[in-house]
Order: structure tokens, then C-alpha cells, then sequence
């Protein structure tokens, strides 16, 4: 008798690098920077350092900041024992981590962050701005995308514009309203809603999202610092629902190796103007120019963590 063995393969149990939230998962921003680090295993502390004691390495360390001072000793603790290769700044939007950028991000070989402030004296060449993203669930699989000649609204805006407390934001944001709404009633205007899934739904049927000024401020010491600022999450929202981001008085927004290829004018008449002059071809290659600019962004992000 001739007895036959089985050679069991041998299973080989991949163990993916480690990204460590400090804060928990209803950050607005988890699924976009997931779409950028799919291959991680991701571990949300909520300030639990108890979560940590089982984890011998951290590639890649999220804080969600924003100036609170009490988190300071924690984040320096992690980075000083588990040595991260990159380090993310999320939603550092007031300029109020002097103390963060100054003693923590040179302790990492890259950083992360987003808005590209100019108020800051970065310690290293180490710190690279990304985009801001968009909000958890808004990219997600829409079930047939929307062809530009098929799509309900010529443009659409969600976000506050009647109520903000910046007065040059306001009247800007209502200038841009009224304008738009004056040369195109196809549109939907909501002020209101946060619901990701609701802001999919409209900007996957919208060609035009117009954006409008921000106005970013902060103080150091007793200086009061201004930045006139275009970008939001309302861009990206846009963009990755196939919708067309447009805006006035982009120059210096924009701080990436190769920035958005979104349609700009020095003014909203001259930007309706633009916008109701293309045909149906310029817009369809106009999109295919952002989701190719997209695209090349998360792939280029990916490829430099070492």
C-alpha cells in the first residue's frame, strides 16, 4: 500500500503597519485619509493609552488638533516611544500649535498637515501640506456616474453663507449666491444639511460647485494674523462626486506639488460668465483633468511614506 501525504502549505500571516488616531472615528476626516492608507490597520485610542500596551510599532501617528494644550504630554509620549515615520496634523484651522509644530513635528522624519499657513515658522524641511479632504461617506460608490448632459443642476452650494461670523467671509459668499442665482435659477442652494450622503446625492447631479473665500485667522502672542483662502472641504466634495469646483482669487491657496487644475476668474461675473460659455465637451474634459489631478495626488501621497 502506498500511503500519499498532503503537503500543507505553509500560511504566511502578513502583519500590516500600524496607524494610531489619538481621537476616535467620528473625525470628518477618517475615510479620506483611509482612502490614502488602505493598507494599514487603523486603531482609534479615543485617549485610551491603555490601548497601546499591546503594540510594538507605529508607522504612521493621527492627531486631530486644534490647540488644546491637554493632549500636548500624550502625543509627545507616543512619539517619543514609538518613533513614527510620518506624523499627520489634522484640522489645525486657527493657528493655535505653536507648541506642536515648534517641539513635535522635528522629533518625526515627515509630517503631514493641512491648511498651508504662512503664520508658522516650520522648524525642518520635513512638513508637507495635503489637501483638506471631504467628510466621511461622501465618497463612496454612486451607483452609475451621472453624465455632465444628463446631470439636474447647472451648480449647487452647501455650506453657510448668511450666518457666518467673519463679515468679509459673509458678504463675500453672499455676493457669490446672489450673483450665481441671478444668471441661473437651476440650481440648489442648501445652508443647512451636514449629511454626507445628502451632499453626494446633489453634487453627483450638479455640474458647478462655486466655493467662496475663507478667512483664515490667528494670533501669536498680540498679533492678529489674516489669510485670504479659497480652499475648503466644499472642493473636494465637488471633485470627487465628478462635480466641477470653480472659485475667484485662488493665487497663493494652493500649496502642492501639482495644484487642482480648478477653473478660476478674478471675479464671479467673469467667472459665470466663463462657466456659461463652455460646451459639453470642455466640461467633460475639464472633470476628467480633476479626477486625473486626484488621482495622481493620493497615488504620489502613498508613495512617499518610507
Amino acid at each position: 500500500m502506498i500511503l500519499m501525504f498532503k503537503m500543507r502549505r505553509k500560511v504566511v500571516i502578513k502583519t500590516l503597519p500600524k496607524v494610531v488616531w489619538f481621537e476616535n472615528q467620528k473625525m470628518w476626516e477618517v475615510g479620506y485619509i483611509k482612502s490614502i492608507l488602505p493598507d494599514y490597520k487603523h486603531i482609534f485610542l479615543n485617549r485610551n493609552m491603555s490601548l497601546l500596551k499591546d503594540i510594538k510599532s507605529v508607522k504612521v501617528f493621527i492627531i486631530n488638533e486644534d490647540g488644546h494644550q491637554d493632549k500636548y504630554s500624550e502625543y509627545k509620549q507616543i512619539i517619543e516611544e514609538y518613533k513614527p515615520k510620518l506624523l499627520i496634523h489634522l484640522s489645525d484651522e486657527y493657528f493655535k500649535c505653536q507648541d506642536i509644530v515648534e517641539k513635535l513635528y522635528p522629533l518625526c522624519p515627515d509630517v503631514w498637515r493641512q491648511y498651508p499657513f504662512k503664520f508658522y515658522d516650520f522648524p525642518g524641511e520635513n512638513v508637507r501640506v495635503i489637501p483638506l479632504g471631504y467628510k466621511t461617506g461622501i465618497c463612496e460608490e454612486i451607483d452609475r456616474p451621472i453624465m455632465i448632459q444628463e446631470r439636474k443642476y447647472f451648480w449647487s452650494f452647501i455650506g453657510n453663507y448668511k450666518n457666518k461670523h467673519n463679515q468679509k467671509e459673509r458678504d463675500d459668499r453672499v455676493k457669490m449666491i446672489e450673483l450665481f442665482k441671478k444668471n441661473n435659477s437651476n440650481n440648489f442652494l442648501d445652508d443647512a444639511t451636514e449629511d454626507p450622503y445628502k451632499i453626494r446625492e446633489i453634487y453627483s447631479d450638479t455640474i458647478f460647485v462655486p466655493i467662496g473665500l475663507n478667512l483664515l485667522s490667528g494670533k501669536s502672542d498680540t498679533t492678529i494674523k489674516e489669510e485670504v483662502y479659497v480652499d475648503c472641504l466644499r472642493t473636494y466634495e465637488a471633485l470627487v462626486c465628478g462635480a466641477i469646483p470653480v472659485t475667484i482669487n485662488c493665487k497663493n491657496t494652493f500649496d502642492y506639488p501639482i495644484n487642482p487644475p480648478i477653473i478660476t476668474a478674478d471675479t464671479y461675473e467673469e467667472l459665470f460668465e466663463t462657466l456659461n460659455s463652455m460646451s459639453d465637451e470642455e466640461i467633460n474634459n475639464k472633470r476628467n483633468q480633476l479626477i486625473i489631478w486626484w488621482c495622481d495626488v493620493i497615488k504620489e501621497l502613498r508613495g512617499t511614506i518610507v
